[in-house]
């Protein structure tokens, strides 16, 4: 009788084993904001893809964002059933939130670039402009990982 009960004990501790979530990594955590953001990222350049002036420039772009995200979910999704979920949800939704939020602040940026003061910079094209004023988003250090995908373990 007292082998059933160490048997049944033994069973308990090992199922509850199996079914322990472990806690997300910085890999994990930062796949899922670079899920969040890639997926804004994507919705973006195809609405962006409709513009004929950009029909040549834009299905490549498509296509590499597309590869990302494929990739970040190739990485991510398998291992969701194993790790604790509030975590990767707070991660994901803070990736998306950063994605919408960069487009207002890019359209400021272009606002601010075509009103400047260009003798401050004559040779800066507005081009340029906007690209030194986005990179003072305030999420564009952590958004920038999502574009390079070298951090991942494969």
């Amino acid at each position: 009788m007292r082998s059933g009960s160490l048997v049944l004990v033994l069973l308990v501790v090992l199922a509850q084993r199996a079914t322990a979530k472990e806690p997300p990594s910085a890999s994990d955590l930062r796949a899922a904001y670079c899920i969040g953001v890639t997926q804004h990222q994507l919705k973006q350049f195809q609405r962006m893809a409709k513009d004929p002036d950009l029909t040549d420039v834009m299905p490549p772009l498509i296509e590499e964002v597309r590869a990302n995200l494929r990739r970040l979910r190739l990485y991510l999704l398998p291992r969701l059933p194993s790790l604790e979920l509030p975590g990767i949800a707070s991660a994901l939704k803070q990736g998306e939130s950063d994605g919408v939020n960069f487009e207002p602040y890019t359209q400021t940026c272009e606002s601010t670039c075509q009103g400047r003061d260009k003798s401050r910079r004559p040779r800066e094209s507005n081009h340029a402009c906007v690209r030194r004023c986005q990179d003072t988003y305030p999420a564009m250090a952590r958004s920038k990982a999502c574009g390079e995908l070298g951090w991942l373990p494969y």
